[in-house]
């Protein structure tokens, strides 16, 4: 029983992070990317202070069609405590902003799993998986990408009254490279769940859920690709 409250701790740590990459425009056919984003619930820590949990996510997304695009990943913190975690997801763009101020609107769905099978440490071996729901209203302000919506986190174990809600606010950076984003975001995790007794000591409004903040770096590797062989056509003689 203490293995399986352990091996939850992890995961929800972790899962409850969502230290991922937001898709809120979606890659377009022929589009890839790889990204890596860090960060985490912040939580007091004794003589240093508030910090993020240092969970860290490598992805890869694909276009595969229009407006459309997968995503999958790879959660580097948990291997730490003999858990290997990973994300299989997808995204749309269901319609492009119309104005200045209205918002073009996308719908990503991703699924978490996370197992100690591997660990030959661990006597007892567990399992859990998580559905990940994004709503993302954005707005492209001078190349800028600036983003808000809500997340609803369902652990797949269990029933509807697991369900969790997470609203999100993040600004993506275009610094002038075609091929390179920066996405700054912070999010609210489970707003309506009181932490005040948590082992943890989480920071958030009135000790009411967490408070995240995560940094995501993403290469859109076809861009790369496709400029580099432009430069070479241009020094040909």
């Amino acid at each position: 029983m203490l293995a399986r409250k352990c091996f939850v701790v992890v995961v929800a740590a972790v899962c409850g992070a969502c230290t991922t990459f937001n898709n809120a425009r979606p890659l377009e056919l022929g589009q890839h990317a790889a990204s890596v984003t860090l960060g985490g619930p912040l939580t007091n820590v004794p003589g240093v202070g508030p910090i993020p949990l240092p969970n860290l996510t490598i992805e890869g997304r694909h276009g595969v069609g229009h407006h459309l695009d997968v995503n999958y990943g790879l959660h580097v913190l948990p291997l730490v405590f003999g858990v290997a975690g990973g994300h299989l997801g997808a995204s749309a763009l269901l319609f492009e902003q119309p104005s200045d101020l209205a918002p073009a609107l996308s719908l990503g769905q991703r699924f978490f799993f996370f197992t100690n099978l591997l660990d030959g440490r661990k006597g007892h071996k567990d399992a859990f998986a998580m559905s990940q729901t994004d709503l993302t209203a954005s707005w492209k302000i001078h190349q800028q990408l600036l983003y808000a919506g809500a997340t609803a986190y369902l652990p797949l174990d269990e029933g509807a009254r697991s369900l969790r809600l997470a609203p999100f606010l993040g600004l993506e950076v275009h610094p002038g490279i075609d091929w390179l984003r920066i996405q700054l975001e912070t999010r609210w995790l489970a707003p309506d769940v009181n932490q005040r007794f948590a082992v943890v000591d989480w920071i958030a409004p009135a000790d009411q859920g967490g408070v995240a903040v995560n940094l995501g770096v993403a290469v859109v590797i076809s861009d790369l690709i496709d400029l580099l062989g432009s430069d070479a056509d241009k020094v040909k003689p």
